[in-house]
C-alpha cells in the first residue's frame, strides 16, 4: 500500500472510486440512523478535519503529503485500496457507523460518521 500511496496519478485515480464508496457509505448508514432517505456527497473539508484529527499521515509513516495530493484524496484512495483487496466490506462498515450513531445531532451528523470512518480505516491499517 505504501508503495502506491507514493504516486500522485495513482492515488488520484483511486480517490474516483473511493469517493463513490464513501458517499454510499455515508448515505446508507445516514439513511438508517435516522430512518428517513439520505443521499449525501460527502463534503472535502469533513474528510480532511478528520484526517488531521485522527493523525491518520501519521499512521500511515506519512512525513508530508505527496504532490498535489489533498488529505481528502488520501481517505478516498485508502478507502478504494482497501476495499479493491477485499479489507473493507462496506456492509460492516455501514454496520459499525449505525451501531455507533444513537442520539447523533442530524447536523453534526456527516462529520461524525467521517470520523468514525477514519477510526474504522486506522484499525485495519
Amino acid at each position: 500500500m505504501k508503495d502506491l500511496l507514493k504516486s500522485t496519478s495513482c492515488i488520484l485515480e483511486l480517490a474516483k472510486l473511493g469517493d463513490a464508496i464513501i458517499n454510499y457509505m455515508f448515505s446508507v448508514s445516514l439513511t438508517l440512523c435516522f430512518r428517513k432517505p439520505v443521499g449525501i456527497r460527502v463534503r472535502n473539508y469533513v474528510l480532511r478535519k478528520a484526517f488531521k484529527e485522527n493523525n491518520l499521515g501519521e499512521k500511515l509513516g506519512m512525513k508530508k503529503m505527496p504532490a498535489n495530493v489533498k488529505p481528502e484524496d488520501l481517505v478516498e484512495a485508502i478507502t478504494a485500496m482497501l476495499w479493491l483487496e477485499g479489507k473493507i466490506d462496506t456492509e460492516k462498515v455501514i454496520e459499525f457507523m449505525v451501531s455507533n450513531c444513537k442520539n447523533m445531532p442530524y447536523d453534526k451528523a456527516e462529520e461524525i460518521v467521517a470520523d468514525m470512518l477514519i477510526k474504522y480505516i486506522s484499525s485495519i491499517l
